[in-house]
């Protein structure tokens, strides 16, 4: 999850390995290896070793799948005071999260936080996942609250050209 470090090496003495991150074929004017390459999205790296004196070596191509890391809840499952804020957040750098309350599966299309924001706990069942562009997403976090004590009464305001909601959990 979140990247990886790819090595390249050469058994060839004096050879110069030469790599691509866009799944095109290496060439003499390819980027040359020089220590571990950073892999932060999916997708296929190859590479080659040139050396004056011979032919090129053969093309080594792998693919990598890069998968954002799933949320984690600030809460464990279980029963918290009225409008207890749950911190949801993950690993992988600038990933956005989208989450539902009514149980249903997030994709990007729902709600969404910045890593580190809160959701107000209510009688409902939080699930978060992670996506960044580039990446696969995450997997589902899931975990269902309940609360003691009362809760804010939901209202509803409109104006000209807007309407705002207050729902029950806050």
């Amino acid at each position: 999850t979140s990247g990886v470090d790819v090595t390249m090496a050469s058994s060839q003495s004096g050879a110069t390995v030469r790599y691509t991150t866009n799944g095109s074929t290496p060439t003499t004017s390819s980027t040359v290896y020089t220590g571990p390459v950073a892999i932060f999205t999916s997708g296929t790296v190859k590479a080659k070793a040139f050396h004056p004196d011979y032919t090129a070596s053969a093309e080594t191509s792998r693919t990598y799948e890069v998968v954002t890391a799933t949320p984690t809840f600030s809460l464990t499952a279980g029963t918290y005071a009225a409008g207890t804020p749950v911190v949801v957040s993950t690993s992988t750098p600038g990933a956005s999260i989208s989450y539902s309350t009514d149980g249903s599966a997030p994709t990007p299309s729902h709600p969404t936080l910045a890593n580190g924001d809160a959701v107000i706990v209510g009688n409902s069942t939080l699930k978060a996942m992670a996506w960044k562009a580039g990446q696969t997403n995450s997997g589902a976090a899931s975990a269902a609250y309940s609360v003691t004590g009362h809760l804010t009464a939901p209202g509803v305001s409109g104006g000209g050209s807007h309407t705002v909601a207050l729902r029950g959990d806050g």
